[in-house]
């Protein structure tokens, strides 16, 4: 018989992020000889690498005709698109008789037609990826069966803040149809000149994409004598009942 609680902390101290915490803790409990049921809890961390930190910025070339703010694709975005193209615009020291007409309709016109210029590559302010996990299941040791056993294991996995790179447009989207104007990561990646235009954006390597999975682990083992010889047979699976990739920021 057994009852065994363990737990563990790390913290770890990155040059480029500062420091991160991890934890897990966890249960194993026999209550008789033939069965153990065990469980862990924990978060783990995953730091950038190099390339998604320093990759060099190279430059791109992004349609204008893309920018939200445009009075073309104004009212095709969300509820908030339009307040926050004012606000961005104002920002900018557009003034409000070229944003709006004397009822209040939206008339600014966006003075590119063609191309404007952009960087990509790597993110030094990157952060690192957030995982939760769990495991729980159960190893069984019939005494009435010799050399047999049996484990089986759920585990759950949700990684946050997940490393990720985004198109221009979704970042553009990201921030003008964002409830939370100016959000962080996005409308930090915009730059607009004094009459509105869209100047430059910056694109990359950015913590914003999740990913979800669980599933479950099992395993069957049974070894036997013949004479002086041992022999053993054993069955290994894994079911995956979810893979979800939240790969677009306007997409929950």
């Amino acid at each position: 018989k057994e009852l065994t609680v363990d737990g563990a902390v790390r913290l770890a101290d990155y040059s480029t992020l500062g420091e991160a915490t991890t934890w897990k803790y966890g249960l194993t409990w026999a209550p008789i000889e033939d069965i153990t049921f065990r469980g862990t809890m924990s978060e783990a961390v995953r730091a950038p690498n190099i390339a998604e930190l320093f990759d060099p910025q190279l430059p791109i070339t992004i349609n204008a005709t893309d920018d939200p703010c445009d009075p073309s694709n104004v009212a095709f975005g969300s509820q908030y698109r339009e307040d926050n193209c004012i606000s961005a615009l104002r920002s900018n020291g557009v003034s409000d008789a070229d944003i709006l007409d004397g009822s209040g309709n939206y008339i600014w016109m966006n003075p590119l037609t063609a191309r404007f210029s952009g960087t990509s590559g790597g993110n030094p302010n990157l952060d690192v990826e957030t995982a939760e996990t769990m495991t729980v299941g159960f190893v069984f040791t019939p005494r009435f069966v010799d050399g047999f056993s049996f484990t089986l294991d759920y585990w759950d996995v949700e990684i946050e803040d997940a490393i990720s790179a985004v198109l221009p447009l979704d970042i553009l989207n990201g921030c003008y149809d964002s409830p939370n104007f100016p959000n962080v990561g996005f409308c930090d990646a915009i730059s607009r000149r004094g009459d509105g235009g869209l100047n430059g954006l910056t694109t990359g390597q950015i913590n914003f994409a999740k990913l979800e999975a669980s599933g479950y682990d099992f395993a069957a083992n049974y070894s036997f004598d013949v004479g002086a010889n041992t022999f053993g047979a054993s069955l290994v699976g894994s079911y995956q009942e979810k893979l979800d990739r939240y790969f677009n920021p306007l997409d929950e």
